[in-house]
């Protein structure tokens, strides 16, 4: 009883994390695209209407932050002023998981840092390491990936399951004498 309990509470804990790593690399595509509207050096955007863009989309910015857990500010340069690199590239949270060792089924703790294109996702005590080309990682790949790795299990535990079978000897149809 209390081990389906908690097969069913780490399950939830995984996909909780998934969830999370979606969110976080959707929340993170946003804000790159209007990061990029509101820095265009199209000398035929005035810096009126730079400006008018940064103000509406401050709220958007701000709620954002907030969603990925970012609670620094974003800085909108002015007009001919290149951005500063350290404000902006933030710091990303960092990412803890407690993964049972293969080797010697001991816990044991790992860091990761969400700043590289890889999500990190656990899934039934192992580590999958999902990458992306450009960074970018859509929701419907990582769902796909997901399945794929899900039905691979099932396989397994099918041929698991009927590996036995496959073994015993049949005598109901043998030919006759």
């Amino acid at each position: 009883m209390l081990e389906t309990k908690l097969h069913y509470a780490e399950k939830q804990v995984d996909d909780l994390l998934a969830e999370k790593a979606i969110t976080r690399s959707c929340i993170s595509d946003v804000t790159g695209l209007l990061s990029g509207i509101t820095e265009t050096h199209d000398p035929m955007i005035s810096i009126t209407v730079k400006k008018h863009l940064s103000e509406m989309l401050r709220p958007v910015f701000a709620m954002l932050h907030r969603l990925e857990g970012v609670s620094k500010p974003m800085h909108f340069p002015k007009q001919g002023e290149k951005a500063d690199p350290k404000i902006k590239r933030m710091n990303s949270p960092k990412l803890q998981l407690n993964l049972l060792s293969s080797s010697k089924n001991q816990r044991r703790k790992k860091t990761y840092s969400m700043k590289n294109p890889l999500l990190m996702i656990v899934k039934t005590k192992s580590l999958m390491k999902l990458s992306s080309k450009g960074g970018r990682l859509t929701r419907h790949r990582l769902m796909n990936m997901i399945a794929s790795s899900e039905r691979q299990k099932k396989k397994k535990e099918l041929k698991r399951k009927l590996k036995p079978f496959s073994k015993a000897k049949c005598c109901y149809f043998q030919s006759g004498p």
